[in-house]
């Protein structure tokens, strides 16, 4: 009887031997993605419906206890604080998420300055993330006053920084209607 232990053992060892012994290993992948469909296969053919009920419950409560353990560092700036770039920009993005928007955030390089495209009936809403530690400055808006120019199809342009903006920022932002948003501010709002 094969187990998904054993599946496991045998993908790992056979990747520890491909790259111990190959200097061609692209298809490592496939090998190791086999292994877990094996794995996975072995597994449910198995599986014991009382089992599965009560693995399905325990990943509702880890999946739940996540949750909680994220809001409760984004309600804080430190928590905002720890985060990289990368993280910050998928914070923001779940934050309008669960405000009603669907959005995607945009790869990573060549993004052309929007980090976030956000959707609702009627909206299209690009949007540009700094994480800095300071005050975002007019360049940063004025980048995405650009890139808005360059989406035709974007109905509004916001940006969402850390620590606020300069006052130079914000008047930019104003004569252009792009709408700012401070994380510092909105935590001490409330």
């Amino acid at each position: 009887q094969m187990c998904i232990r054993d599946s496991v053992m045998v993908g790992s060892t056979v990747f520890s031997w491909i790259l111990l012994f190959s200097d061609n290993w692209w298809w490592v992948p496939l090998i190791v993605t086999g292994a877990g469909l094996v794995g996975k296969f072995a597994f449910s053919k198995k599986a014991d419906p009382a089992r599965l009920a009560v693995l399905a419950e325990k990943k509702a409560a880890i999946r739940l206890e996540h949750e909680e353990a994220r809001r409760q560092l984004l309600s804080t700036l430190a928590g905002w604080k720890s985060l990289s770039g990368h993280q910050f920009e998928h914070a923001v993005a779940r934050h309008f998420r669960s405000q009603g928007w669907t959005g995607e955030v945009t790869p990573r390089s060549r993004d052309g300055g929007v980090d976030l495209v956000l959707r609702r009936p009627g909206d299209i809403i690009i949007v540009q993330c700094k994480k800095l530690s300071g005050v975002v400055g007019v360049d940063v808006v004025r980048e995405l006053v650009g890139a808005r120019s360059a989406t035709p199809q974007a109905t509004g342009a916001w940006v969402v920084a850390l620590n606020g903006f300069s006052a130079d920022a914000r008047r930019f932002a104003e004569r252009h209607d792009v709408k700012l948003i401070s994380i510092a501010e909105e935590i001490a709002a409330g």
